[in-house]
């Protein structure tokens, strides 16, 4: 109950996702909004109570948009209303699924944070059937302008110009995804575009849905997302470079960082798919520079390791290391005989593992790692 509840209190109107879908890049809200305006929040209409039980109610309103300037659709059009709901939790239950979840995306600014009277950069979709608009992705389907306002301009500017290109679609988009990894604000969302084409080459040849077709594909199906079908195919060797100039010192600054952290997953798709060989040696050389007693720095770079090379055998090794060192971790902190000899057992069973784990990636960089299963 509670988990549909938290559900609902993340919806926005019926037909957009709830945010624990990843946030949609700009590339992906440009071509899946119907309208994309520079608005003010005028005004919202008096709260309406609905689905109210143990657990809380929620808050339906409608909020009005008047236009400061339209970028891509109606150019008539002067306003809009869109529906807005807002979960209202009841203070007397236990609800940290709920603010765990809300938290994930602190970062992005949506939504629940609009103000009257502000002005914003608001992605819009269409709904054929009712006319009815309402915002095209909850989490990152309202921008503040401030200091971003000129990119956001020159962005859909240049994404206009690629979508109605009648030659060279491919290069200009594949262009201006590399530039948008290479410009530390839109990165994040360069990396997931230029991601989601490594992930579809396995299959855009063969499925009817992306043959023939791109450099774009709108996923209307579900009405969420984009694929950037064949650019991976079709990054220049110096595209690839530059990319790779960015990417390599991501690696770096979050490994070795004080408190280590995990990297994006596009990450390990592109850098992999350029060249796997130069990634693996990498991921591995950093892994290897790391003392043996630092387990969660080693971890995380074997869980990317593991990811990247994508052989069975060989990540059940790493968890298999994995589950010793955190046995290993506990064992420190029994102070009698007993956990002392438990401690030296563990952990020369650990050091045969990482034998073993050493031994496995020189044969699989032996075989190009070509996966193999044990």
């Amino acid at each position: 109950m509670l988990a549909s509840l938290v559900l609902a209190s993340l919806l926005m109107t019926a037909n957009v996702k709830a945010c624990d879908e990843a946030p949609q890049t700009f590339l992906s809200l440009y071509m899946n909004s119907d309208l994309i305006v520079i608005a003010r929040y005028d005004s919202e209409s008096e709260p309406q109570k609905s689905n109210e039980d143990e657990y809380g109610y929620s808050l339906d309103t409608e909020r009005k948009l008047v236009f400061t300037k339209v970028f891509k659709g109606q150019q008539e059009l002067k306003s809009v209303s869109f529906p807005y709901s807002q979960y209202v939790p009841n203070p007397n239950q236990n609800n940290s699924e709920m603010e765990e979840e809300m938290h994930e995306y602190e970062e992005y600014f949506n939504l629940s944070k609009i103000k009257i009277g502000g002005e914003y950069l608001f992605f819009l979709t269409r709904n054929k059937e009712t006319g009815a608009y309402s915002v095209t992705d909850y989490v990152s389907g309202v921008k503040e302008l401030d200091k971003n306002l000129s990119s956001y301009e020159k962005s859909l500017s240049e994404l206009e110009q690629i979508a109605s290109a009648k030659e060279n679609q491919y290069g200009l988009l594949t262009e201006w995804i590399v530039k948008s990894i290479e410009n530390k604000e839109s990165r994040e969302d360069g990396i997931a575009d230029l991601a989601e084409s490594f992930y579809s080459l396995n299959y855009q040849e063969e499925d009817e849905k992306f043959k023939g077709k791109g450099p774009f594909v709108v996923n209307e199906e579900e009405g969420y997302g984009i694929y950037t079908v064949g650019v991976a195919k079709r990054l220049t060797p110096s595209q690839k470079e530059r990319i790779s100039t960015v990417l390599y010192p991501m690696l770096q600054e979050a490994w070795f960082a004080a408190k280590p952290e995990y990297v994006t997953h596009g990450i390990s798709a592109i850098l992999g798919g350029f060249n796997k060989s130069r990634l693996a040696l990498y991921t591995y050389s950093s892994m290897q520079s790391v003392g043996k007693n630092d387990f969660e720095r080693r971890r995380i770079i074997g869980d990317f390791l593991t990811e990247t090379i994508n052989d069975e055998a060989f990540s059940n090794l790493h968890y298999s290391i994995t589950e010793l060192e955190t046995k290993i971790d506990e064992a420190k902190a029994v102070n009698t005989p007993q956990g002392k000899k438990q401690l030296k057992d563990l952990t020369t069973l650990r050091d045969a593992k990482l034998k073993e784990f050493d031994k496995q990636f020189k044969l699989l960089l032996g075989k190009n790692f070509v996966a193999v299963k044990k």
